[in-house]
């Protein structure tokens, strides 16, 4: 085999220090694919395990149980999922666990299955099979959670993907390791649906996110951590757009709260101690203390969470405290090794929560999940068009605020968006956040008294605040009813995000945890909302609400229903005609009993999944929750939320779309 050297210019270079370049260069080609598998991690799952491959992509051709009839004479059945993945990536351990067999019969040309020994939380043990793969490992070797165990290696006509099944127990099947002719006894040879399993049920030493039970007096204090390393100025508006989304938490906080700012690199520095944005010019001293911030080297987490830990430990202790901590890599100051668990452990005793923010694609998300889980927080996946929308989502989770109505959209130059929005009579006091990708967009508030509410209307109820990216009108004692978001793009140089989040305080505490807004099709998704009762004490979970969630696909484009074939004659696609006038809308039920990916039961987390994801384009997710409170009040509440199916930049319909004919439907 021929080893590619690059030319090294000579010139000035000694003949030693020439030859010693080029053998590392060669070492560092040569050895890559190691290095890389080493420094290579998976996305956790909200259930504990990790996923097997870099993107859990089901749209491969055969999934649980799928029938053959052509592959085999008889018609065998599958016993896992493919899941697509590219040729040469890595495969990835669910969980710790230990190799127990090596398959090699049946899996491709020089390609194996690893079949590894997992645990679930009860101490049950079971199998799985990691099939189609290429990998140095043996019988008897560790399996790490989340760590590469080997790569995708070749099979069928370039559809490159890893077979993944699951077999309860150890009782290992001396053959039908992939699939099985039909009858045959037991039932489906031992094996279980892979990615249910997986999303509903979790590893061994997992533990479920504590609930925060100290809210005590009401009032919040923040440390806001924020990463200045080199790699936030690149590209140049990224460390912007997060001073920006910085500006906007800094505006939503109350008089009555207090926030610290502290950032990070080679070392911390505290930016601000505990200011109340209820002091005179506070809230402006705050913003120009980030507007100070620099870039520096390498990423100290642990440096900016030591100094945050001392700020929050020196206020009262009827306060409820919480970190939002923002970073766009991993660790790697110059210890190298991330050494932060004793601070996590700091924070879980102390019960702070950490809610973590994993700013673009390079970031540690594996790290970040662990810190949020280990501490009681929640991790969040964020870019520079939607970093604001979920430090909103993090201000009002601190406060304890439900977050009512959370959109994503696009919009244009001169685009008039009317956004329907229904605030319930037990909302004290709500928020109005709207943000944008860097033009301008204009928010007007429509009450249902009908009198328009915009940036000049002068209320001692209302509060106006608005930065380059950003808006938020805070209105204490809200009408409730139907109101209306009117957005529109009053500066739009090209088509952008836009996104709106509507929050409200109450008795009752219910959001949706929506793991990331974005998915691929045929990827399964949890629909979790958190429901608890806020007290001037605890925060305590409702374990028999009723909780409901009706998902709505994006509508079926006009370019799918009628096309032009190649001699030019007007075609009509009867398939997507059908599927136009059998869609409806699908209801799911959220459960809170432990067995539905939703946590341990009664804690006031429910969650059910949305499978039916095989149409590019926005969803609108309605929530509905009765809760009785410890008073016997009896409240209903109506969540809204989105997601995107593919990228939200090619898609042709909009969610102002699908609500507009969602709004049509129920005229």
């Amino acid at each position: 085999m021929a080893i590619f050297v690059p030319q090294i210019p000579h010139e000035g270079i000694n003949p030693v220090t020439r030859r010693w370049l080029i053998v590392g260069i060669a070492g560092l080609l040569f050895f890559w694919p190691l290095l890389s598998c080493l420094w290579a991690a998976s996305i956790q799952l909200p259930s504990g395990f990790f996923s097997p491959t870099d993107k859990l992509d089901t749209t491969s051709y055969a999934g649980w149980l799928a029938k053959w009839p052509s592959y085999k004479p008889k018609g065998y059945y599958h016993l896992g999922q493919d899941i697509k993945t590219p040729l040469g990536a890595n495969a990835y351990a669910i969980a710790d666990g230990t190799v127990v067999r090596i398959s090699r019969n049946g899996w491709g040309p020089n390609n194996v299955a690893v079949i590894g020994r997992h645990k679930l939380e009860d101490g049950s043990e079971f199998l799985a099979i990691y099939g189609h793969i290429r990998t140095h490992l043996k019988e008897g070797n560790r399996l790490y959670a989340g760590k590469p165990l080997g790569t995708i290696g070749p099979w069928d006509e370039q559809r490159y993907h890893l077979h993944f099944g699951i077999h309860p127990g150890l009782d290992i099947p001396s053959t039908g390791l992939g699939f099985i002719p039909e009858p045959i006894k037991p039932p489906h040879n031992g094996f279980t649906d892979p990615i249910k399993w997986i999303t509903s049920k979790h590893p061994f030493g997992w533990k479920p996110i504590p609930i925060p039970t100290d809210l005590k007096s009401g009032a919040v204090d923040l440390a806001i951590v924020f990463d200045c390393s080199n790699s936030m100025v690149d590209p140049p508006d990224k460390m912007e757009r997060a001073k920006q989304a910085t500006y906007s938490i800094i505006d939503a906080t109350r008089s009555h709260d207090q926030i610290s700012l502290v950032s990070f690199a080679y070392r911390s520095w505290i930016l601000a101690s505990l200011t109340s944005p209820g002091n005179p010019g506070a809230r402006s001293t705050l913003k120009a203390k980030t507007v100070a911030i620099t870039a520096e080297d390498y990423t100290d987490i642990d440096a900016g969470l030591e100094e945050a830990f001392g700020l929050l430990s020196q206020s009262g202790s009827d306060r409820f405290k919480a970190v939002l901590l923002l970073t766009d890599g991993g660790h790697n100051a110059q210890n190298q090794s991330p050494f932060f668990w004793p601070i996590v452990a700091k924070y879980a005793q102390a019960r702070i929560p950490i809610y973590t923010v994993a700013y673009g694609a390079d970031a540690d998300r594996r790290i970040l999940a662990e810190i949020a889980k280990r501490t009681g927080g929640v991790a969040y996946l964020a870019g520079s068009s939607n970093l604001t929308q979920v430090y909103h989502w993090i201000a009002a989770m601190s406060k304890k605020a439900s977050v009512l109505t959370s959109y994503q959209g696009r919009i244009n130059q001169g685009d008039q968006h009317v956004y329907p929005v229904l605030i319930p009579d037990d909302i004290r006091r709500a928020w109005f956040g709207t943000d944008w990708e860097g033009s301008r967009v204009e928010t007007t508030l429509v009450p249902p008294s009908g009198a328009e509410i915009t940036s000049k209307t002068s209320n001692p109820q209302i509060r106006y605040a608005q930065g380059d990216s950003y808006c938020l009108y805070i209105v204490d004692q809200p009408e409730a009813g139907n109101w209306q978001v009117k957005l529109h793009g009053a500066k739009i140089p090209r088509t952008e995000q836009v996104n709106l989040t509507i929050s409200g305080e109450s008795p009752l505490w219910a959001n949706s945890l929506l793991a990331t807004p974005y998915w691929n099709q045929r990827n399964r998704v949890p629909i979790t909302t958190h429901v608890a009762e806020v007290g001037k004490s605890s925060l305590k979970p409702v374990a028999n609400a009723q909780v409901t969630a009706t998902i709505r696909k994006p509508k079926i484009t006009p370019a799918r229903l009628i096309g032009v074939d190649r001699r030019g004659k007007i075609r009509i696609n009867i398939g997507a005609t059908l599927e136009m006038v059998l869609d409806k809308p699908q209801e799911i039920q959220l459960y809170d009993n432990g067995s539905h990916g939703d946590q341990t039961a009664h804690d006031g987390i429910y969650t059910g999944t949305y499978s039916d994801t095989d149409r590019d384009g926005p969803y609108e997710v309605e929530i509905r929750c009765q809760a009785r409170l410890s008073n016997g009040k009896l409240i209903n509440r109506t969540l809204h939320e989105s997601f995107h199916v593919g990228d939200p930049r090619t898609n042709k319909a909009s969610l102002l779309d699908l609500l507009a004919v969602i709004a049509a439907s129920q005229d």
